[in-house]
C-alpha cells in the first residue's frame, strides 16, 4: 500500500531577506522618482527630512523654465493623484546651519528606487524656499535619524514596508575630487571589512551623527607638521554631513592656514603680485574664500577622528 504524504505549502515557505538597494551617486546626488517622474535629490546625512520641489510653487518662486533648467527637477502632480490643497497641509520646516529655510508638506507618491517600486510612500513637497538666498535650492534626501518632531524618515519607510531589513547605508566613492560620487547602498546587512569609526552614543540619542574628532593639525608639502603656535585642545564631536560643501574650522586656524600659505608663497616669491597678506581672501559678504592663486600654497589639514579621543566637556 502506498502512501501519499501532503505538505502543506506554507512549511516550504523560505523568509528571503531583501537584496540591498543601490544607487549611483553623481556628484553628492542620488536619483529617485516620484509618479514615474524622475528627479534628483542632494543626499544628506546631517538631516532626517526629504523633500522635492513642486513645479507649480518652484516656478512662481524662480521663474518660469526654472524646474528644467534645475538639476533636481520638479514634481508635478497627475491627474490621479492630485495636491490641489497643497497649501492648506500641515507643514513641517527645516533650517540649515547655512541660513536655508525650507517649508514642506507630505504626499502619498509612487516611488520607485532602485528595482522596487513602492505605491503610497510619503514624500516631502517643498511650499516655501530660502528668501533672498544666493544659490538656487536643493531638494534633499536625508540619510539622518528621525525624533518625534518630524514625519517617518525615508529609510525608516523603506524598512516598515520591508524594502530594506536595517537602516544602514554605505558610500562606495570614486577618486577624490571636488564632489563625492560613486555607488550609494542602502540596507547592507553584512558586516563591514574596511575600518569603520562608531558613532557617539551621546550625539546619536538627540539625532546626530557625529564623532570625536581632534584638533586639525597642518602639514606641508612633504607631509611634515608644523609647529603650533597655540596649545593643542581636546577633541569634540564633529557633526558626520555628506550634504555640506565644506570644512569647519575655528577662527584660530584659519588664521594658521593663511599665515602658512603666506609664508610659502613668500618663498616661491609667488606673493610678489599679492602684495599684502590680508589680499589671499577674495572679497565676498558671506564666506571667506581664498583667491585662486593662493590654492598650490594651502597646507594639508590632518584630523584624528574617532576613539580613543578625550571628548572636551562642552559639545
Amino acid at each position: 500500500m502506498s502512501v501519499i504524504r501532503i505538505l502543506s505549502l506554507t512549511s516550504l515557505v523560505i523568509p528571503v531577506e531583501p537584496e540591498p538597494i543601490t544607487l549611483p551617486l553623481t556628484s553628492g546626488r542620488v536619483p529617485l522618482s516620484f509618479d514615474g517622474q524622475p528627479l534628483n535629490f542632494e543626499l544628506d546625512s546631517g538631516s532626517a527630512m526629504s523633500f522635492a520641489f513642486f513645479g507649480p510653487l518652484y516656478e512662481k518662486a524662480y521663474g518660469k523654465g526654472s524646474c528644467q533648467r534645475s538639476r533636481y527637477g520638479c514634481y508635478v502632480s497627475p491627474s490621479d493623484n492630485p495636491c490641489d490643497d497643497i497649501l492648506s497641509r500641515e507643514r513641517w520646516e527645516e533650517e540649515f546651519p547655512d541660513g536655508e529655510i525650507y517649508e514642506y508638506v507630505e504626499h502619498a507618491v509612487t516611488l520607485a528606487v532602485g528595482n522596487h517600486t513602492i505605491e503610497g510612500f510619503k514624500g516631502g513637497l517643498v511650499v516655501e524656499y530660502p528668501a533672498h538666498y544666493r544659490r538656487t535650492p536643493s531638494a534633499m534626501l536625508g540619510f539622518s535619524i528621525g525624533d518625534a518632531i518630524i514625519p517617518e524618515t525615508f529609510l525608516e519607510q523603506l524598512k516598515r514596508r520591508r524594502v530594506i531589513t536595517t537602516l544602514s547605508y554605505s558610500i562606495h566613492g570614486d577618486e577624490q575630487g571636488p564632489d563625492l560620487s560613486g555607488m550609494l547602498t542602502i540596507g547592507d546587512t553584512k558586516t563591514p571589512t574596511a575600518p569603520y569609526i562608531a558613532l557617539s552614543k551621546r550625539a546619536f540619542a538627540r539625532g546626530i551623527l557625529a564623532v570625536p574628532q581632534g584638533r586639525v593639525r597642518l602639514l606641508d608639502s612633504l607631509g611634515n607638521q608644523v609647529a603650533k603656535r597655540r596649545k593643542r585642545g581636546k577633541a569634540k564631536l564633529a557633526a558626520v554631513d555628506m550634504g555640506a560643501m565644506s570644512l569647519f574650522v575655528s577662527e584660530g586656524d584659519f588664521e594658521d592656514i593663511i599665515e602658512m600659505a603666506w609664508e610659502e608663497m613668500r618663498k616661491d616669491e609667488a606673493g610678489l603680485s599679492i602684495p599684502k597678506k590680508g589680499q589671499l581672501l577674495c572679497e565676498s559678504t558671506w564666506v571667506r574664500m581664498v583667491r585662486k592663486e593662493a590654492l598650490p600654497y594651502l597646507p594639508t589639514l590632518s584630523y584624528k577622528i574617532g576613539s580613543p579621543l578625550i571628548l572636551s566637556t562642552s559639545e
